[in-house]
Order: C-alpha cells, then sequence, then structure tokens
C-alpha cells in the first residue's frame, strides 16, 4: 500500500514538472535600453505569425536615482523618488510578430514641477 502511494505521488510530481516546463516553453521576451529607460516586453508564442503580449515593464537603467515616472504604452506610471521600474498588464493583446512594439519613455522631475526625458525606447516583439 505504502509503495502504491509513493509510485502514485512520484508520478503526479513528475507529471506537474512536465506541464509547469511544458507552458514555460511557450513564452518569450525582449528588451531593448535608450538613455535611461530599459523596455522589456513578456509574451508567449501562439504560431509563427503571432505573439500574445502579456506584461511590458520600464526600468531604470542608470545606475543613479532619480525622482521621476515612466510612461509605459499609454500608461504612466506614478511620481517616484527613486523610480525604480513600472510594470504593465497588456492582457494578452495579440499582435503579428516584428510589427509591434511597446514604448517606454523615462522622465525625471527637477523638483521643482518640470520634466525631463531620460531616454525613449519601443521594444519589438519579435
Amino acid at each position: 500500500m505504502i509503495k502504491r502511494l509513493g509510485t502514485i505521488a512520484a508520478a503526479l510530481v513528475l507529471g506537474a514538472a512536465g506541464t509547469g516546463l511544458a507552458a514555460t516553453q511557450a513564452w518569450a521576451g525582449n528588451v531593448d535600453s535608450r538613455g535611461c529607460v530599459r523596455v522589456y516586453v513578456e509574451y508567449e508564442s501562439i504560431n509563427d505569425t503571432q505573439r500574445r503580449v502579456w506584461w511590458a515593464e520600464a526600468t531604470n537603467a542608470c545606475s543613479y536615482s532619480w525622482s521621476g515616472h515612466f510612461e509605459l504604452g499609454k500608461n504612466n506610471g506614478p511620481d517616484r523618488n527613486p523610480a525604480p521600474s513600472h510594470r504593465v498588464n497588456l492582457g494578452g493583446i495579440i499582435v503579428n510578430k516584428g510589427q509591434y512594439c511597446v514604448e517606454g519613455v523615462a522622465w525625471r522631475n527637477d523638483g521643482a514641477g518640470k520634466f525631463f526625458e531620460l531616454g525613449r525606447v519601443c521594444t519589438r516583439v519579435v
């Protein structure tokens, strides 16, 4: 009886591990940076020509801290000090491979209410 339960438990663990591995193989990502902004796009392959885009994240690519915000795919991030990152759920939109990019812009607040662009990049879904 114990041997049979052990065999069943081992089969369930191996099955779950295999399922998790298969599910993660379809996910991919792409990153690009310019100036002080880095934009990472997370998506899954549907077929050879289409991707389902789930997430995009903008981060500060510079080594210093700054007060400011990100704009990412038309979603503004909150003012932060420092502004480490801004993550947006894009809801699984379906796009054609190589024909869609997510734009990210980093803005620095000078403390007097003026914002200066630190970088702008459009990361392509490939």
